[in-house]
C-alpha cells in the first residue's frame, strides 16, 4: 500500500510539472552553505548517538562475541 502511494505522490508531482512547462528556481549563494550545514549537522548527530550508546553497542558484540566462542569451545 506504501509503496503505491509513493509511486501516485512521483507520478502526480512528474505530471504537474510537466503541465506547467517547466521548474523555475533559484539557487542563491547560501543555499550550498546551508546544505553543507545540514549535512555536518547530520554527521555530528550520528556521532553524537554513537558516542552515547557506544557503552550498550560494545556490551551487545562482546555478549555476542562471547556466547559464539562458548558454543566453540563445547
Amino acid at each position: 500500500m506504501r509503496g503505491i502511494t509513493v509511486a501516485l505522490f512521483v507520478a502526480m508531482f512528474l505530471l504537474v510539472s510537466h503541465i506547467q512547462g517547466g521548474l523555475k528556481a533559484y539557487l542563491d549563494p547560501n543555499t550550498g552553505s546551508m546544505a553543507l550545514q545540514l549535512l555536518l549537522a547530520g554527521v555530528v548527530g550520528v556521532l553524537a548517538t554513537l558516542r552515547t550508546y557506544r557503552e550498550r553497542i560494545r556490551a551487545y558484540f562482546l555478549r555476542r562475541a562471547e556466547s559464539q566462542n562458548a558454543k566453540t569451545r563445547q
